[in-house]
């Protein structure tokens, strides 16, 4: 299968807390770019779904407004076990800390 993404993932942990309407879950992202991440959890919600996203990086947090592109259901058990268990997000907008994000993996391409 041949690599969709135009930006380079990143590799690197991020705190996430999310929710469809507040943020009350929470979440690692294990790679992520300015578009969007993968958020390694049990609890998945389906494709479509919109949802909330505070990210705290080192240089300051950031809000965002993000879509469920596809979620991969694991057994909480499992999930420290399996890779892949999670959701993909695109992110539609920032709230706010646009640039602190964008900020943030410019330099981690570095």
């Amino acid at each position: 299968m041949s690599e969709k993404r135009h930006n380079k993932r990143h590799h690197k942990r991020l705190s996430v807390r999310f929710g469809e309407q507040e943020c009350s879950r929470i979440a690692f992202a294990d790679n992520f770019n300015e578009q969007g991440l993968f958020l390694r959890t049990a609890r998945v919600s389906p494709p479509g779904v919109r949802l909330q996203l505070q990210m705290s990086t080192p240089v300051g947090d950031v809000r965002a407004e993000g879509e469920v592109a596809w979620a991969r259901r694991i057994p909480p058990q499992m999930l420290r076990l399996v890779s892949n268990g999670g959701m993909g997000i695109r992110i539609l907008h920032f709230v706010e800390g646009e640039n602190v994000f964008r900020d943030y993996c410019q330099k981690l391409d570095y």
